[in-house]
């Protein structure tokens, strides 16, 4: 049976938290889908928000070609991302759509109401993707696990990423637009490439290892392991 690993995030650029994990599975085996649930029309001091829509998307696929990842889009408004039944559906439609084993997407609490409700709107979608009887397109899929990154979690996985470090640097780098918005002092003020070697440096040291990227697995979904 093909393996299936799909990564659900909030914006653009917020797939680097997962992207050497990502990586690794896209190298053994697994078939990867990164899932955008907004434009990230509103991340840059000065470039226009429509401009700045199609930037980033150019700079998803880039990213997504890196990791070895196939990109999908849903498209809602950056800022705007609401948690209800309509965004639920959207999610449940790709989860019936690629029939992912695993599912990754952020923690519940999160510091940007697009990443909490992401969260949410994923977790509900994994629940009743699989409703036989539930009255939207697709044929019912049951998700094997669901893993969480991010803030405020009790980290029980961490994958070694030693081999893949690159691949998250280079990522990264491809959302150009972002690296220059956090790296300006007027709302971030830090260089997320730094960042990147410093915390799985961090993580590394913990698990053991040269670098890793950490995961809290769903209680209720754990049948299916990060490699």
């Amino acid at each position: 049976m093909n393996k299936i690993i799909a990564l659900f995030v909030a914006h653009p650029d917020d797939e680097i938290f997962s992207a050497g994990t990502l990586a690794k599975h896209a190298r053994n085996g697994y078939k990867v889908f990164i899932i955008w649930m907004t434009n990230g029309e509103y991340g840059h001091y000065s470039i226009p928000p429509e401009k700045l829509k199609e930037i980033r998307h150019k700079e998803c696929l880039e990213s997504a070609k890196i990791i070895g990842a196939e990109p999908i889009f849903i498209g809602y408004r950056d800022a705007h991302l609401e948690y209800n039944m309509n965004s639920i559906l959207e999610v449940v439609k790709v989860i019936r759509r690629i029939k992912p084993n695993i599912v990754i997407t952020h923690a519940l609490d999160e510091y940007h109401k697009d990443h909490r409700n992401t969260s949410m709107i994923v977790r509900d979608a994994v629940f009743i993707a699989g409703l036989p009887t539930l009255e939207v397109e697709g044929e019912p899929h049951v998700v094997d696990s669901l893993y969480f990154y991010g803030k405020g979690l009790k980290t029980d996985i961490y994958v070694d990423i030693s081999d893949y470090l690159e691949y998250k640097i280079k990522a990264m780098e491809a959302h150009k637009s972002q690296v220059d918005w956090l790296r300006s002092t007027r709302l971030h003020g830090f260089d997320p490439i730094e960042r990147i070697k410093t915390v799985t440096s961090y993580h590394g040291l913990l698990a053991g290892v040269k670098y890793a990227e950490v995961f809290t697995p769903s209680k209720s979904l754990s049948f299916d392991f990060l490699l």
